[in-house]
């Protein structure tokens, strides 16, 4: 195996966005698809300035991107791996939920 300290470190940095459970909810419900901030208020139950935090550190890490439309704010998901990394905690943490399968 050819893993560079570059790797690791890249690695570390990137496991940072799932290391709190505010951003975990938030990174399993963008799986879904782009939410608003008030759509990920609602669901992660935190609070306006919490949620802010977090959103931001995400960026920060590369793992959200957002768009202002209007008055809102919408998040996604950079990039897809993100889901594979949620599914194998998923299947190690919550073995009772189905995960999708390849068609």
């Amino acid at each position: 195996m050819d893993i560079t300290d570059e790797h690791i470190k890249h690695a570390s940095e990137g496991l940072k966005a799932l290391a709190h459970a505010t951003r975990l909810t938030i990174i399993c419900h963008l799986m879904d698809g782009e939410l608003c901030v008030g759509e990920l208020k609602e669901l992660t139950g935190s609070s306006q300035s919490n949620l802010s935090q977090h959103l931001s550190k995400m960026k920060g890490l590369g793992v959200i991107a957002s768009d202002k439309r209007g008055q809102h704010v919408y998040y996604r998901l950079i990039d897809s791996k993100w889901s594979n990394v949620v599914y194998a905690l998923q299947t190690m943490y919550c073995p009772k939920i189905s995960l999708p399968t390849e068609d």
